[in-house]
């Protein structure tokens, strides 16, 4: 659990709390009416609680958009935001839209997360109650932004073949890495034929995959217009590294979800 949600809790039971706490003086100060002799006393007394009462509910109420307007939370840079996006993808219970560069995200940065993202995909495509829009950059707009990195890739791809990610892929996917291991345009032209493969999967299954060649510099996911991640897309060196953040702000999900359809309908 979160930290912003355990103090949500705390201030939860703290409302409560001070709600009983006005009630009983409430309580009291009525009972005082009948009881003191001092009429106007007791009267300057009801008021005064019938006053508290009624401005510790609009704190109340007041607090509750303040605590909702601080319910995003960072969650890391991309790969460390997969385990997220699949816990949200698995939520959806009506609907989910994703908005990505490409429909297998992570497949070589965190294979074993994209793998549990495909499948929460095929669950959610498999509930006929979940309606599923997915929207990924066309061919061209895929080959641009790997020729970019392509060029970062070529000065050393030796040291990159050999390096961490690399080897993490291999192990799940060997014999796809043996191909992508001879030279940086065999890895791209066979990561791309991944891709295509995973986007007609999909698109069988009867899930709406939209292709797009407008640049996107934010990737999202939205279950159910309730709760949201998005990744800010930022270039540097060549790459693209993507800040990820998790919301369950009413009015920040709109503004991401007009996003989202605008991406949608425009592919």
């Amino acid at each position: 659990m979160s930290t912003l949600r355990k103090l949500g809790l705390v201030g939860r039971r703290a409302r409560l709390t001070t709600l009983l706490a006005l009630g009983v003086v409430f309580g009291v100060s009525s009972g005082l009416f009948w009881w003191l002799p001092n009429k106007t006393a007791a009267i300057v007394i009801n008021a005064g609680s019938v006053v508290a009462l009624v401005t510790s509910v609009i704190a109340m109420r007041d607090s509750e958009r303040i605590r909702e307007s601080m319910s995003t939370r960072y969650i890391g840079r991309f790969p460390d935001n997969v385990a997220a996006v699949v816990a949200l993808v698995g939520s959806a219970t009506r609907t989910l839209k994703i908005v990505s560069d490409h429909v297998g995200y992570g497949q070589f940065s965190d294979p074993g997360g994209c793998e549990q993202y495909k499948h929460e995909i095929h669950r959610r495509i498999a509930d006929k109650r979940v309606s599923v829009d997915i929207g990924v950059y066309a061919e061209s707009q895929f080959q641009a932004v790997a020729q970019s990195q392509l060029d970062c890739m070529t000065k050393d791809f030796v040291a990159f073949t050999n390096g961490k990610a690399f080897k993490r892929f291999a192990q799940w996917r060997p014999e796809l890495a043996a191909k992508m291991r001879e030279s940086p345009h065999a890895f791209f032209a066979n990561m791309f034929q991944n891709e295509k493969g995973l986007r007609e999967e999909f698109g069988s299954f009867h899930a709406r995959v939209h292709t797009t060649e407008n640049h996107m510099p934010v990737y999202m996911w939205i279950a159910d217009d309730n709760h949201a991640i998005f990744c800010v897309v930022v270039r540097k060196d060549s790459s693209d590294l993507e800040y990820a953040f998790e919301t369950r702000d009413g009015n920040l999900i709109k503004a991401l979800a007009a996003m989202a359809d605008a991406y949608l309908q425009t592919a």
